[in-house]
């Protein structure tokens, strides 16, 4: 098992963007280098009313 590591700041603004552009979880995980389904979590604990937010994100990984 691999040891657990945290998206950084430059990982979310990367998500945000390829998601914004249209591109499918495949192609974004092989880009960020995650794992599907740490992709999957991530996005749906931080989605806006209408899009993914990594601002408050990341904000939230700093209090956890």
């Amino acid at each position: 098992m691999r040891p657990y590591t945290q998206l950084t700041p430059e990982q979310r603004y990367q998500i945000q963007a390829l998601l914004k552009m249209g591109h499918p979880y495949q192609e974004i995980v092989q880009v960020v280098g995650v794992h599907k389904s740490t992709l999957s979590r991530e996005v749906r604990w931080n989605q806006g009313r209408h899009s993914y937010r990594p601002q408050p994100a990341h904000r939230f990984m700093l209090f956890r």
